[in-house]
C-alpha cells in the first residue's frame, strides 16, 4: 500500500505540472503538422524516405537512383547492399548530407535559388544525388581493416576514415562526379570558375593546406573550390580510376592521406598543386594580362553585390564576416556606408526597392528550430520602410535609426521579389517542391496569385519594366536555361540558346533589357531588344560580369576578385558585332497564352516544340509505411569500470557500450554496462530520447558502484556506494523560431527523477545491497519532481564572432523533492537565471550574469558558485552570484595546424564575481567576503570540417576584508572545458541554434 501511496502522490504531482506548462490553444495542431508519418519506396539497392507530400520528388530520385549506383560504385569499386535516402520537402533551401551515425542521404528537395552548383545541370535531385552518394560510397567504403572491423562491431565502425579526409578530397570527389555524370555540375559553373579564375589572375591561389577545411571569410567554399581542381588535375593526368586506386591506400592508413597520393602518382600533393595551378596559368594567360576596370568597393574580404538604384541612393546588400549582414545605402566617391537594416537573405538577389527608395522589399528565412528533424526553412517576403528614418552618424559610418521589419507574406516560400519603379507591381518566385513558379504578391495582403507555371521548370531572377507591365524573367528546363518575357498574360523565349545559359535580366529602358550569359565560357553582358531581337554583347570582364546596371553614364556591375564579390564602373562600349556569338540571332517569337484562371499553365507539348525536354516519365509505385525506430550503430569493448563519477575504486574492468540512433534523429539509445575486477557490482548507464505526441522525451537510467572519502570527526573512514537514479524528462518547445536573424525561444521542460542510494563503510556486492534488511548500511530514497522555463532574445552577430554581440536569456526552474516514502518533509528548491549581452563596438561587448536559487530548507547545496569553484552549503536558505564581464575577440585566425587541424579564431574574457546569500524568512542577507575576478581564453580549433571551442580560465578570489591572506592553493581556481555555450550567432544561414546546454531550466542536486 506504501508503493501505491506513493506512486499515487507522484502521478498528482507530475498531472499538475504538466497542466502548468499545458500546451496553448491550437498547440497541437499546429506541431502535429511537423509529425506526419512517413512513407517509404524500394528500389534494389535504396530505400527512399518522405512524407507523403513529397512523393513526386521520390519518385524522380527512383527514376535515376538505380543508374547512379551503377555509376558511382562501379567507378569506386564498393558496393553498398541498402542505402537509406531521407529527403526534406519543409526547407527552402538547397542542402544535402552524408551522415554516418547513422549511414544513410539526406536529400533537400529544394531546388537552390542562387544556382550555385551551375544551371546545366538536367535535374537538380540528380546531381544532388549523385554528389551525397559519392559521399556515401567514399565514406563508407566497403574495404580495408576498419571494413572488416565493422562486421564485428557494427557499421559505424568503417566510416572513420572520413573523419581524417582533408576537404579537398572530401568534396574534390563528389564536385567532380557530379560534373562527370550530369551535363553540368559545378565544373561547368561559371559562377564557380570565377572563384578560382581570379584567384590565378591575380597571382594568390590558396594552399592545398587551407583547402583542407572552410572557413568564414572569402572564398567561400574553398574545399570545393580547391578540391575540385585539384581532383579534376588527378584525373586528366592519371584517369578516373586514380580515385579508386588513392582511397584503396588511404582507407588502410586513414591518416595520411599524402602518402596515398604519392605512391599512387609518384608524386607529393605539394608537386601536383603547384603543377596544377601552373597549367591554370596557362589556360587563362589571355586573360591575365587584360586591363582592369575601376573597383568601387572596398578592397576587403566580403562581398559587395550589384546595387538597386534608387533617388535616395544605391540599396547594396553586403556579406561581411567582420559584422552582421545587412542592407546598406552605399556611395561610390567616398565608400561611405548608410546601414538600413542588419539581416541575411535567401540569397544574395532576393531584395528589390522602389524608385523613390523609400520601401525595400527582401525574401528571408522563418527558421522554426522545433521541427523534429532539425530547422523547417520557409522563405517569405518582408519589406521596411525607411521613409522619414534619421540617419546617426559616426565616424566609420552612418545608420538609419528606428527601422522595423514587417512582414508581406506568410509561409508562401517566395524568394527572388522584384517591384515595379512606380512600386505598384510585385512578383517573385514560389518554391514548389524541386521546382517554382512566377507570382504576383498583394502590396497590402501579401495575398500571392501564380502567374506563370512551367511542368518542371524553374524560375529565376524576374525584373519589372517601369509600370510593371513586362516581365523578364529566367527559365531552367533539364538545365536549359533561357530568357523569357510575361507580358499581357502572354509569356515568349527571348533567348533560347542550346549551348548557354542566360542570367540575372534587368530593363535597361521599355524596349531593352540586359542580362548576361555563358556563352563564350566566361559570364558577359549582352542587350536585348524587344524591337528587332537584335542582341548586342555590351560588356566583357577579365573574370566575368556577373549582372549590371547603368550608372552615371557608365556600366556600374558585379564581378568576383579573391576577396569576394566586388563593384566595378567600366565606360560604354561601341558594340563590337565581330565579337558578338549572338550577331546572327533571330529569336523565337512564339507565344504561350494557355490561360486557367489567369495563370498561363505551360503544356508538355509546347515545351517539346520549343526545343525543351519533356517531363519525367515517373512510374507510378506503391510505398510502405516507415517507422523511424532507432538503428544500431555498433557496439565496442569497454576495459574499465564506467562510473559518472569520481571513484577510488580499481578502474579495471569488463563491459560494452552499444549505440543506436534512428534516421530522422530523434530516436536515440546509449547502453553502457561494465562492472569492476574486484567486486561484482555492475555499473549500468540507459540514455534515450524519443518523441511522444508533440513532446520530446528523454529517459535515463544509471546504476553505479564507487567509493569516496568522509572525514568524521577529523577521522577520515572510505564509503562506498551504490547509487541507481532514473530521470523522465519532457520538453515543451513553445515557440522557437529565427526570423530575418532575430531568435525567439520560449522553452519548458518538465521532469521527473529518482534517485537510491546505498552507503556503507566496507565493501559490497550487488546481491547484498538488494537485501531487504540492510544491516550496517545506510540508504536514502528521494524523488524529485522538476520544471522549467527558458525565454531567450538574440540578434545576429557577424559570422567571424566567437561571442554573441547581443542577446537576452531567462530561465526559471523550480525542483519538488520528496523523501520516501513521504511523510511531508517536502524540500522545494527554485532557480532564476539572467544573463545578457549589450555590443560595445564589433567584436566587443559588455556582458553580465544574475544566478540566484532558494531553497525552504536550510543547509541546502545550491548548484551556484564561482567559475572554478564546488558549490558551497550556508544556514541561509537563498544564494546568488552577480557577474559582470567584458569580451573582446582578439582576432580570426586562418591557420592551418597540421593535417586537418587548423587554428580559426581567438577570444579574450574578463569578468568580475560576487557572491552573496539571503533568506526570506529571516529577513536577513549577507555579501561574502570575497572578490572574484577571471580571466578566460577560448581559442577555436578546427578539424576538418567542424570547430570545436575551448574555455581555459583561471578565477581569482581575493578577501576584501583583508582579515585572510592570499593563499593560491584555495584561492586560485583554474578550469578548462571544452564549451560550445556560447555560440548562439549565425555562423551559417543553416546552423547557429542556441546550444542546448544553455537552455536547461532545472538543475538536479
Amino acid at each position: 500500500m506504501a508503493f501505491l501511496r506513493n506512486l499515487l502522490f507522484v502521478t498528482i504531482i507530475l498531472s499538475f505540472n504538466l497542466s502548468l506548462f499545458g500546451a496553448p490553444k491550437n498547440y497541437e495542431k499546429k506541431r502535429s503538422n511537423f509529425y506526419a508519418h512517413y512513407e517509404a519506396i524500394k528500389t534494389q539497392h535504396f530505400q527512399i524516405i518522405f512524407e507523403p507530400q513529397d512523393y513526386d520528388s521520390a519518385l524522380e530520385i527512383k527514376s535515376f537512383c538505380e543508374e547512379v549506383y551503377a555509376d558511382i560504385t562501379s567507378l569506386l569499386e564498393s558496393y553498398p547492399k541498402k542505402i537509406e535516402v531521407f529527403l526534406h520537402g519543409r526547407v527552402d533551401t538547397a542542402n544535402g548530407f552524408y551522415h554516418p551515425l547513422p549511414e544513410m542521404l539526406h536529400l533537400y528537395i529544394a531546388s537552390p535559388s542562387d544556382q550555385f552548383n551551375g544551371a546545366k545541370t538536367e535535374s537538380w535531385l540528380k546531381g544532388l544525388f549523385i554528389h551525397e552518394l559519392t559521399h556515401y560510397i567514399h565514406i563508407s567504403y566497403q574495404k580495408g581493416w576498419l571494413y572488416t572491423l565493422s562486421k564485428i562491431f557494427g557499421p559505424s565502425v568503417k566510416t572513420a576514415p572520413g573523419g581524417f579526409l582533408p576537404g579537398y578530397l572530401l568534396e574534390g570527389y563528389t564536385t567532380n562526379t557530379e560534373t562527370i555524370f550530369t551535363k553540368g555540375g559545378r565544373g561547368r559553373d561559371p559562377f564557380f570558375e570565377m572563384i578560382y579564375k581570379s584567384h590565378i589572375l591575380e597571382g594568390n591561389l590558396f594552399s592545398l593546406e587551407k583547402a583542407s577545411y572552410n572557413h568564414h571569410e572569402p572564398p567561400n567554399g574553398r574545399i570545393y573550390v580547391g578540391g575540385y581542381i585539384f581532383v579534376d588535375f588527378l584525373i586528366r593526368h592519371y584517369g578516373l580510376e586514380v580515385l579508386k586506386n588513392i582511397h584503396d591506400l588511404l582507407v588502410k592508413n586513414p591518416i595520411n592521406p599524402d602518402k596515398a597520393i604519392k605512391t599512387v602518382t609518384g608524386k607529393s600533393t605539394a608537386e601536383l598543386y603547384d603543377k596544377m595551378r601552373l597549367e591554370l596559368m596557362e589556360k587563362y594567360k589571355a586573360d591575365i594580362g587584360l586591363p582592369d576596370s575601376l573597383r568601387v568597393s572596398p578592397y576587403k574580404k566580403c562581398h559587395y553585390y550589384l546595387p538597386i538604384e534608387t533617388d535616395k541612393g544605391l540599396v547594396t546588400y553586403i556579406e561581411d564576416s567582420k559584422k552582421p549582414h545587412g542592407l546598406y545605402l552605399y556611395d561610390i566617391n567616398s565608400q561611405r556606408h548608410t546601414k538600413i537594416v542588419d539581416l541575411s537573405l535567401v540569397d544574395s538577389y532576393s531584395y528589390t526597392a522602389n524608385k523613390s527608395g523609400n520601401k525595400i522589399y527582401f525574401a528571408s528565412y522563418d527558421i522554426n528550430a522545433i521541427a523534429p528533424r532539425g530547422a523547417s526553412y520557409t522563405s517569405d517576403i518582408f519589406y521596411i520602410d525607411i521613409e522619414g528614418k534619421k540617419k546617426l552618424t559616426t565616424k566609420s559610418q552612418d545608420r538609419f535609426v528606428g527601422v522595423k521589419i514587417k512582414r508581406l507574406t506568410k509561409d508562401k516560400h517566395l524568394h527572388h521579389p522584384a517591384i515595379s519603379k512606380n512600386g505598384n507591381r510585385l512578383v517573385a518566385v514560389m518554391r514548389d517542391k524541386s521546382y517554382s513558379k512566377l507570382v504576383e504578391i498583394d502590396l497590402s495582403s501579401g495575398k500571392t496569385k501564380v502567374l506563370v507555371d512551367i511542368p518542371e521548370g524553374t524560375i529565376y531572377y524576374p525584373a519589372l519594366n517601369e509600370d510593371g507591365s513586362k516581365i523578364a524573367f529566367v527559365v531552367n528546363v533539364k538545365g536549359k536555361q533561357d530568357l523569357w518575357l510575361y507580358q499581357s498574360e502572354e509569356a515568349t523565349p527571348l533567348v533560347s540558346d542550346n549551348q548557354s545559359c542566360q542570367y540575372l535580366p534587368h530593363f535597361l529602358d521599355e524596349n531593352k533589357i540586359l542580362f548576361t550569359s555563358d556563352l563564350t565560357g566566361s559570364l558577359a553582358l549582352y542587350q536585348y531588344d524587344l524591337r528587332t531581337n537584335q542582341i548586342d554583347l555590351v560588356l566583357t570582364d577579365k573574370v566575368g560580369i556577373v549582372s549590371a546596371i547603368p550608372y552615371n553614364g557608365a556600366w556600374l556591375y558585379s564581378s568576383y576578385r579573391t576577396n569576394g564579390y566586388s563593384l566595378h564602373l567600366s565606360g560604354f562600349q561601341e558594340f563590337d558585332s565581330s565579337k558578338n556569338s549572338f550577331a546572327n540571332y533571330q529569336g523565337i517569337n512564339k507565344k504561350l497564352d494557355s490561360m486557367e484562371a489567369g495563370t498561363l499553365t505551360v503544356r508538355a507539348n509546347d515545351l517539346t516544340d520549343l526545343g525543351y525536354a519533356p517531363p519525367t516519365v515517373k512510374e507510378e509505385t506503391e510505398s510502405s509505411f516507415y517507422l523511424p525506430v532507432a538503428k544500431f550503430l555498433g557496439w565496442a569493448p569497454i576495459p574499465f569500470n564506467y562510473t559518472q563519477s569520481a571513484t577510488n575504486l580499481k578502474p579495471w574492468g569488463l563491459g560494452f557500450g552499444l549505440w543506436a540512433k534512428s534516421v530522422d534523429e530523434k530516436s536515440y539509445l546509449q547502453f553502457i554496462a561494465t562492472n569492476p575486477f574486484t567486486i561484482f557490482h555492475p555499473s549500468i548507464f540507459i540514455d534515450t530520447n524519443f518523441p511522444i505526441a508533440i513532446f520530446d522525451a528523454k529517459y535515463s537510467y544509471h546504476q553505479q558502484y564507487g567509493g569516496y572519502a568522509k572525514n568524521l570527526n577529523g577521522l577520515s573512514s572510505q564509503i562506498y556506494y551504490q547509487r541507481i537514479f532514473q530521470n523522465l524528462s519532457i520538453d515543451i518547445p513553445f515557440y522557437y523560431h529565427m526570423i530575418a536573424n532575430r531568435t525567439f525561444a520560449l522553452l519548458a521542460t518538465v521532469g521527473l527523477a529518482h534517485e537510491y542510494l546505498v552507503e556503507s563503510n566496507r565493501q559490497f556486492h550487488l546481491f547484498e545491497a538488494s537485501k531487504m534488511e540492510f544491516v550496517g548500511f545506510e540508504k536514502s530514497n528521494r524523488l524529485v519532481q522538476y520544471d522549467g522555463l527558458v525565454f531567450y532574445y538574440g540578434k545576429s552577430s557577424s559570422h567571424d564572432a566567437i561571442y554573441p554581440s547581443s542577446q537576452l536569456r531567462s530561465s526559471f526552474g523550480i525542483q519538488l523533492n520528496f523523501n520516501l516514502p513521504y511523510k511531508n518533509d517536502l524540500a522545494i528548491t527554485g532557480y532564476l537565471e539572467n544573463s545578457f549581452a549589450i555590443p560595445l563596438a564589433p567584436h566587443h561587448n559588455l556582458f553580465g550574469e544574475l544566478n540566484l536559487g532558494y531553497s525552504n530548507k536550510e543547509d541546502t547545496k545550491l548548484s551556484i558558485s564561482a567559475r572554478g569553484y564546488e558549490s558551497t552549503s550556508s544556514n541561509y536558505k537563498g544564494k546568488g552570484i552577480a557577474t559582470l564581464g567584458y569580451n573582446y575577440q582578439l582576432s580570426s585566425i586562418d591557420l592551418p595546424i597540421v593535417s586537418n587541424l587548423s587554428f580559426s579564431g581567438l577570444a579574450l574574457a574578463v569578468y568580475l564575481q560576487s557572491q552573496f546569500w539571503y533568506d526570506f524568512t529571516l529577513h536577513s542577507a549577507k555579501a561574502d567576503n570575497y572578490l572574484y575576478a577571471g580571466i578566460e581564453l577560448k581559442p577555436i580549433i578546427g578539424w576538418s570540417l567542424a570547430t570545436f571551442p575551448i574555455t581555459v580560465g583561471i578565477n581569482c578570489r581575493f578577501d576584501l576584508s583583508l582579515k585572510n591572506g592570499f593563499n593560491p592553493k584555495g584561492d586560485i581556481a583554474p578550469y578548462f572545458a571544452f564549451d560550445t555555450s556560447f555560440i548562439t550567432n549565425y555562423k551559417e544561414k543553416s546552423s547557429a541554434w542556441i546550444a542546448q546546454d544553455e537552455l536547461k531550466a532545472y538543475k538536479i542536486n
